[in-house]
């Protein structure tokens, strides 16, 4: 599943012009790729993990401007439904017209330099290369090792966020929930039904932190705007109160699904190991 997530970015790589739908495919299998070395990392050991995943953070890092300037702008449009006076709406339609300007350099940067393209391609390659040479060290076949690692990350990301509801701590929250998300998704097979629930749990929550991710992202473009200070005051007010509704649901949720200690929520993929409390 690793390597086929690489496959799968590399093939969107090779797209002559990436749309935004492209751009998405490609962060979402690299996602899962860097999801799937986070479970074999006991496997592949350190050296070979350090490597890979440094590999795909930065590729991914490459795309990411794009997809921010998509997400903005959609999120600018479900701001929309939460206006209510003719300012406000006014408001978000100069702050949507921003973005799209924004959205459309970051675009043109991206499609114009192929040289940045053809390297992230050559970089998945050999990554690529890389895996097909990857043996399980013995005694590391348990899933439930790199399952663990990853959610008592997440446990240690909810407790943070509990204390200090920044927007750091939830966005550490936020990768760790997608990581295990991803995992789970994989691991479904061991037991079709409780990890189906648990991986489509972790999936709601992960949405939940990335609209608020993104709330926060579009908070940061307005205060740093050239919007005209009213409009932009009238835009923080719409989206703290968006965001204040989003931390509550969100943590609320993440409260529930990491109270599990880590070893107890990783014995669930041996089928030796009592059942174990889902949520």
């Amino acid at each position: 599943m690793a390597r086929a997530s690489i496959a799968g970015a590399i093939k969107v790589l090779d797209t002559r012009r990436l749309t935004d739908k492209e751009v998405h495919s490609a962060r979402k299998n690299l996602k899962r790729a860097r999801a799937m070395l986070r479970l074999l990392r006991p496997s592949i050991g350190k050296r070979a993990y350090h490597r890979e995943n440094g590999s795909l953070r930065d590729c991914a890092r490459g795309l990411s401007m794009l997809r921010d300037g998509r997400a903005l702008l959609d999120t600018a449009t479900l701001l929309r439904a939460r206006v209510r006076s003719a300012d406000e709406r006014s408001a978000v339609r100069r702050l949507a017209a921003l973005l799209e300007h924004d959205h459309m350099l970051a675009r043109r940067a991206l499609t114009r330099d192929r040289t940045a393209i053809d390297a992230m391609r050559e970089t998945l390659r050999s990554s690529y290369r890389r895996t097909a040479h990857w043996r399980p060290r013995p005694g590391t076949d348990r899933p439930g090792r790199g399952v663990r690692r990853v959610y008592s990350r997440g446990c240690a990301a909810q407790k943070r966020a509990q204390a200090h509801r920044t927007a750091a701590n939830l966005h550490e929250l936020r990768k760790q929930t997608k990581y295990l998300y991803h995992q789970l998704e994989a691991l479904e097979p061991l037991q079709p039904g409780r990890i189906t629930r648990l991986a489509e749990r972790m999936r709601q929550l992960a949405d939940l932190l990335g609209d608020e991710h993104n709330l926060n992202v579009l908070r940061a473009r307005v205060a740093h705007s050239p919007l005209e200070r009213r409009d932009r005051i009238r835009l923080r007010r719409i989206i703290d109160h968006a965001r204040a509704k989003l931390d509550r649901a969100a943590l609320a949720r993440a409260h529930r699904m990491y109270r599990q200690p880590p070893a107890v929520f990783a014995a669930l993929l041996d089928r030796r190991a009592p059942p174990v409390r889902d949520t």
